[in-house]
């Protein structure tokens, strides 16, 4: 794995709510739901329009559940 791949999932993890200079470090799940987050709303503020089964496609891709929504963290989900 290149630093440049790992370098892409610290900025989604921090970018979604989860840096990895957190004391106490976030944990796996944290990381992954943080970089699901960032990726959710790079989308939702991009010009393009992703239809409702886009998103679903892209959640599902990332292995997210399908019910997740771009919040922060500790905001209802």
């Amino acid at each position: 794995m290149s630093r440049q791949h790992i370098g892409f999932v610290m900025n989604g993890a921090s970018r979604g709510g989860s840096p990895l200079y957190r004391d106490p470090p976030p944990t796996a799940e944290e990381i992954g739901e943080a970089f699901v987050r960032s990726v959710l709303k790079r989308i939702d503020s991009s010009e393009t329009v992703f239809s409702e089964e886009d998103l679903t496609v892209v959640q599902e891709w990332l292995d997210a559940p399908v019910d997740h929504a771009a919040s922060s963290p500790g905001q209802e989900q």
